[in-house]
């Protein structure tokens, strides 16, 4: 994806990749460019990210205190108990 605010473009890019059965790298890549194409910045980040069922993550909410409701693959957070 690529945006040009004035006179410099921004990209950004990513990727994932599975790590094991749980779990997902993020690749993110962001450049900034002159006009011309030259590149003025650049940098990366790669980060786990970790992937749990619906019941799962409804099941964390409830242990902080906050309701949940599940539909199929959609959690709902409502307000937290009193």
């Amino acid at each position: 994806m690529s945006a040009t605010v004035g006179g410099p473009a921004y990209e950004g890019t990513g990727s994932a990749e599975p790590t094991g059965p749980d779990s997902v790298r993020w690749r993110m890549r962001y450049r900034t460019r002159r006009g011309d194409g030259t590149v003025l910045a650049e940098t990366s980040a790669d980060y786990t990210w970790w992937i749990v069922t619906a019941e799962g993550l409804a099941a964390e909410l409830m242990a902080a205190g906050i309701d949940t409701a599940v539909d199929e693959d959609l959690v709902i957070g409502m307000n937290p108990r009193s």
